[in-house]
Formats: C-alpha cells, structure tokens, sequence
C-alpha cells in the first residue's frame, strides 16, 4: 500500500479507536495524550507497519463499525468480513497461521521473498509451497510492501531496524534469528542466500574455492574498512582483527611479483585451509596436457593439498 494511501486511511480512524495506542493506561489523575498527539503517534506506527491494512480492518471490527465508504481496497473488506465472522477467508487463515510465532521461520522465508523486486507472486509461492491467493492474501493485509520497495525508511526498518550496526557484534551469527537472516539477504537482493538460509537449496559448488575465497577476503576487508570509516578503527570488533591479520600476512609473505598467492596467504593468516584451493588448482592442471611435467612432480611428492 502506497504511503500516501495509507496516510489517508489513517486520519479517517475514529478517535476511540486503540489501534496503535500505548499498551499503558493513563494514570488516574494524568492528563491523557492531546487528540494531535494521538494522530501523530497513529501515523506514525501506520507507515513502518507492513501489516497496516490487517490492523485497520480489525480497527473497524473491533469498534463494530462499518467500514468508511472511502475504503475501496478488496484486501480490506475481506479482512473485515473475515474478522466479524460473515465470510470466513481460507487464505486469510492461512496468514493468520503464518503470523503465529510458532512459525517465524516459515513467516521469515515468506517476507524475504517478498522484499525481491524481480520475483513474481507465483514464484514465491512456488518456493514456499503456498497457493498463490494466500501469497497474494499475505502481502495484501500482513506484508504490503510490493508498492513500496523504493522507501528506504520503510524497507530499511524491516531489515535492519537496529541498523546494520547489529551486524558487527561479536555473536551475529550466533544470536541472529534465521529469520532475520533471510531479510537481509533478501534486502541486498540475494535469492541463493535466502534459500540456503531456509535449508529449501544446498551451497552451491564453486567451480574453483579460489573465488570462496577471493570473495570472502574482499567481504571481510570492505566490513573492517566500514567499521574505520564510521569511527570504529580502536573497538574490539571481530572483523577487524580478522582484516589486521589478512594485512599483515599479506605485507610479509606475499612476493614483490603479486604471484605469492595473496588470498592463500590472508585467509590462512585466519585460521581457514588453503589445501582444497591448492587442489582445485591441481586439477585444473591435469586437464591441459601441456602441464603433464609439472603436475607429476607434484604427485611425486604425494603429500597433495599440502603447502
């Protein structure tokens, strides 16, 4: 839904409405909140909520109230019918199920797919296995947010909502929920990601670990260059050690030439095994005849992946 719709749809709540209101009474004797304060705190909730159109219906229901003549979107009437028990929607429980907490990893594979601009609805529901209706029910009313994956602030608020900051703590990995994992490899558009995250897609083979690791280098010198540039160069961030290491082992084993196997050298310097990269090189020299000679010395040695 559009922001400026549901801008709209906001200033027409009625004011007994509690929807988005403060979970703690107002104290006998305090003054309760201005009506301009609760408009503004209204508006407020409704443009980072991507479940907006489910909570205005249930706002309506609630109330017992009839929705505005205004209110032409079908996801809504049909959340609200849904609601008051007229016409009990399938698809609609369907969201309701995948909105319970018992099912925030389904509920986390479901949103990231949706967070990806160039997959379709029928795609994401053939990777979640859900009908097309209740993908469609599911972004309408729980996570509208097709319409608006350009709004920074929006989607950037789903994704990291602590800022990407959390992403540097020392347990991440340990501590993150996979489904926000999948978020945010969705948010940097990374579908295999996503999919290897959920367990619905093995890793894929590299061709060569040299590109594992080449990548992997360049990640984890960009993260530490981040973390300097925004003011970190002295905190204990693990990423940053990791990058002093890469550095200094680079600066006193690589060769003058650049041929002294810059990668290898950087990520053994954290721990990782160069062996398989070293073996994939092998392999790729037993398929040129032309490298027979130099590749029987190799095996004369019969100690392979070893360096």
């Amino acid at each position: 839904m559009l922001k400026s719709r549901i801008i709209e749809l906001v200033s027409i709540i009625p004011p007994e409405s509690r929807i988005y209101a403060d979970a703690t009474p107002v104290a006998r004797g305090a003054t309760p909140p201005a009506e301009a304060d609760v408009a503004i705190n209204r508006r407020a909730n409704a443009l980072l909520d991507p479940a907006f159109p489910w909570h205005y219906a249930k706002a309506f229901a609630q109330l017992r109230q009839p929705l505005p003549a205004m209110v032409h979107e079908p996801y809504i009437k049909l959340a609200y019918e849904h609601i008051m028990n007229r016409a009990i929607n399938e698809d609609i429980s369907w969201g309701q199920i995948i909105q319970h907490p018992k099912w925030q990893t389904k509920r986390g594979i479901l949103e990231a797919l949706l967070l990806l601009p160039d997959l379709r609805l029928d795609q994401v529901a053939a990777y979640t296995g859900l009908a097309v209706t209740t993908v469609m029910i599911y972004e309408g009313l729980f996570f509208s947010v097709r319409d608006r994956l350009e709004d920074k602030l929006f989607i950037n608020e789903i994704a990291y909502p602590q800022t990407k900051h959390v992403e540097y703590q020392a347990e991440y990995w340990n501590t993150a929920e996979p489904s926000e994992l999948m978020i945010r490899a969705a948010f940097h558009g990374d579908l295999d990601t996503v999919l290897e995250i959920f367990g619905s897609r093995t890793p894929r083979e590299e061709q060569s670990s040299e590109v594992s690791m080449k990548r992997l280098k360049s990640r984890t010198l960009a993260d530490a260059d981040f973390i300097v540039r925004a003011g970190g160069s002295s905190s204990k961030v693990p990423v940053l050690d990791s990058a002093r290491k890469m550095i200094e082992a680079t600066e006193k084993y690589a060769s003058p030439t650049g041929l002294g196997g810059d990668d290898i050298i950087g990520l053994t310097a954290i721990g990782l095994d160069p062996g398989q990269s070293i073996l994939e090189t092998v392999k790729g020299l037993l398929m040129d005849d032309s490298n027979y000679e130099p590749v029987a010395s190799l095996q004369l040695l019969d100690k392979p992946g070893t360096n």
